[in-house]
């Protein structure tokens, strides 16, 4: 499993990296100002939306298409495809209508030049929905058959290229610009997702009859819809409540968001697209399968959010502050960031406890647990930006997200009348105090050992960040295999998310 998990999470990590240099690299261009806020407010809604879409379209396509033989899936993935261009064509023209009134609500308190310039971007950006769309369908057929790198090496080569274009003069000139190289790097996406999909003999080409149970798919769409709004909403939500902080400060909350959601693509995303898998009849112990999922995701973000809290903002120096972007806001963004650690582990933890229960079929309970979070986030950020400034939104959303993750580990079973007690005391909790105070202990001493030999401290902390992953994959990989072989060789069942026995630790 693990290495299915890495599979999909390096790919996801490849292509989220890609994005995020992309966001580094606008801001050597146009530094922390208006230019770069007007940047960030546009993108904030196109960012919801493929956000929502890509985890909507696998959420719901990867249980139901690796339960059909390939012909049959083969046919569901093109109709799909075709369906999902034509629904985002249309919302792409609804959002070019409407995009001043949209950018008018996402961030109230920008300039009237800043907002224009805001819309000009968003009217650019909308054009690339349709294209990406039907890129996510072909990566869930990918998933669905075992071509689990679909997805990550699409997602790669379309930062690869918007990346390179953002070096070339054209697209430099103006913050529209980088809207642009993004339309142009989108075709690539959905041509690149096309193509690894499937063999070239078995590739899902579109085509149009409204697919098999249309109704019952747009009732579990609409209710994902709704749970995935709260969890993403934080890239509109930034924008709103950065604009109105000091000059900049739609720009240092969203870099710091970004970066942070980079860190939890890498532990969430492939142990939960892992676990949408389990809900297929070909998958055996499906629930031993899942909590192994959960337990690695626990285990990688632990990990993560300790070396995150303990050396990111030195290494965020060294990343972010190139050209127009200085030293001081690249500084203050890092500190953000390591504000956003514990959210690492809870907002992972969130991920694959949604996929566990959208595997089972039970979407609409995740949607009811997910409107009190929304709630939470929503009101605590209001409290806290206005008493804490920036610093108020990690505090709040990480508040947020416990709640979540707590309601959802609570609606787990019901049916089955497991206990909460019972639930938690599944999950690997020794394992992961024993991976934290490793990664402390690792950070800690390189730090102070690179205080001793006077080494640059920005490159100090990027390697002992790097070696606490090291660490960190060394320590899941060897707890993986001993907990998959008390699967195999247990004669009764053991830790599953229907049962009570003691953790897989």
């Amino acid at each position: 499993m693990l290495r299915r998990i890495l599979i999909i999470a390096s790919g996801g990590a490849v292509g989220s990296t890609m994005l995020a240099l992309v966001s580094v690299r606008a801001g050597a261009i146009f530094g922390v100002g208006a230019q770069l806020d007007a940047y960030f407010v546009a993108v904030s809604l196109p960012s919801l939306l493929l956000s929502l879409s890509s985890t909507i379209v696998v959420a719901v396509l990867i249980p139901r298409l690796s339960d059909l033989d390939e012909p049959k899936a083969r046919q569901r993935a093109g109709e799909w495809a075709l369906l999902a261009f034509l629904l985002s064509t249309l919302l792409a023209g609804l959002v070019e209508l409407g995009s001043h009134l949209i950018i008018s609500v996402l961030a109230p308190g920008l300039s009237i030049d800043t907002a224009h310039t805001a819309n000009r971007v968003l009217q650019i950006m909308a054009i690339a929905l349709p294209s990406t769309m039907a890129a996510f369908v072909y990566s869930a057929y990918g998933y669905a058959f075992k071509r689990v790198w679909t997805g990550g090496a699409s997602t790669a080569l379309y930062g690869i290229v918007w990346l390179g274009l953002l070096f070339l003069h054209p697209f430099t000139e103006s913050v529209q610009g980088i809207a642009v190289a993004c339309l142009i790097a989108t075709q690539i996406q959905l041509l690149t997702a096309f193509l690894l999909c499937a063999a070239p003999t078995k590739l899902p080409w579109p085509r149009w009859r409204l697919p098999h149970r249309l109704i019952p798919a747009i009732m579990i769409i609409t209710g994902m819809l709704i749970t995935t709004v709260t969890s993403k909403i934080n890239l509109l939500l930034d924008p709103l409540f950065g604009s109105f902080l000091p000059h900049g400060g739609v720009s240092e909350l969203s870099y710091a968001s970004r970066i942070a959601i980079l860190f939890i693509s890498f532990t969430g995303q492939g142990s939960a697209l892992t676990i949408l898998a389990s809900g297929s009849r070909k998958v055996g112990r499906a629930a031993d399968y899942r909590l192994l999922g959960l337990s690695v995701t626990m285990l990688l973000s632990v990990g993560a959010g300790t070396a995150v809290a303990l050396v990111f903002s030195p290494v965020a120096t060294l990343v972010l502050a190139h050209g127009a972007l200085t030293s001081s806001k690249a500084e203050t963004i890092g500190h953000l960031v390591q504000a956003y650690s514990v959210l690492i582990v809870v907002q992972s933890l969130a991920w694959s406890m949604e996929a566990t229960l959208y595997a089972t079929k039970r979407v609409w309970t995740v949607t009811l647990v997910s409107v009190p979070a929304l709630v939470v986030n929503i009101g605590l950020s209001a409290l806290f930006v206005s008493l804490l400034g920036a610093y108020g939104r990690p505090l709040a959303v990480t508040i947020a997200m416990m709640l979540y993750v707590c309601l959802l580990m609570w609606v787990a079973t019901p049916s089955e009348q497991r206990s909460f007690r019972s639930y938690i005391s599944a999950l690997p909790w020794l394992d992961a105090a024993k991976l934290l105070t490793l990664i402390s202990a690792i950070c800690g001493t390189m730090l102070v050992g690179g205080d001793a030999i006077k080494a640059d401290t920005p490159l100090w902390a990027l390697i002992s960040l790097m070696v606490a992953a090291i660490a960190t994959l060394a320590y899941v990989r060897t707890w993986t295999r001993r907990a998959e072989t008390r699967l195999k060789n247990a004669s009764t069942t053991i830790p599953t998310l229907s049962d009570s026995p003691p953790t897989l630790a």
